[in-house]
């Protein structure tokens, strides 16, 4: 599928934009009287990557639908630490050749991730702002199935790369230890020559210790 120029260009103005915002609210928090109390955070997000560029022409999108585990901890003086775990999968691709007999191909990639995370803690009461630089590894797999008249075949091709994403997470407590979370993020993964990019949103819950 190619990503319309226009697309791609709104895209990257999204990923500046969330870059921005992230590094308005570090300094912002920062610049706060009151500290977000030391502990640690536990979240579970799902996650849908929005890509741009024209990379899936011939290939399926590695970022589709994805699920997310996270913790970090708190410590004195509101800097956060943490860590993720990350898995995609795309949306299936299918097509027919209009041969005698027909041939089928199906195109599917996934991606698994393995982030760390630095920022900051600005805690509201109501909210807590989370602006954050994460970088970490990627590996990605496309799968393409051929079926017809010369019988079944199938080809992968296996990528990897660093991983930057700077963001900012929102989490709103929901009673108890438990919040509601989310998150926006301006995802790079880092190739030679093949350079993914993408505007990453997650939606969760997570609980706080």
């Amino acid at each position: 599928m190619r990503i319309i120029p226009s697309l791609a260009s709104s895209n990257r103005a999204r990923g500046r934009s969330v870059v921005a915002l992230a590094c308005a609210a570090l300094a912002l928090g920062a610049a706060h009287s009151a500290e977000a109390a030391p502990g640690v955070s536990l979240g579970v997000y799902g996650l849908h990557g929005i890509s741009s560029g024209d990379e899936y022409e011939y290939q399926p999108d590695p970022y589709g639908l994805g699920l997310g585990a996270q913790a970090g901890v708190t410590v004195p003086g509101s800097l956060y630490l943490g860590a993720s775990l990350q898995q995609h999968w795309s949306f299936l691709q299918m097509e027919s050749l209009g041969s005698d007999p027909p041939i089928h191909i199906e195109r599917s990639a996934w991606q698994s991730r393995v982030l760390g995370y630095v920022g900051y803690s600005w805690d509201l009461d109501t909210v807590t702002f989370r602006p954050s630089l994460g970088v970490g590894y990627a590996l990605w797999v496309s799968t393409t199935d051929v079926s017809g008249r010369d019988g079944d075949s199938e080809t992968s091709t296996t990528q990897h790369g660093l991983v930057l994403t700077p963001g900012l997470e929102a989490r709103f407590p929901i009673g108890g230890a438990f919040s509601l979370c989310g998150e926006l993020r301006y995802d790079a993964v880092l190739v030679e020559g093949d350079d993914l990019r993408a505007l990453m949103i997650g939606v969760g819950v997570g609980l706080d210790l």
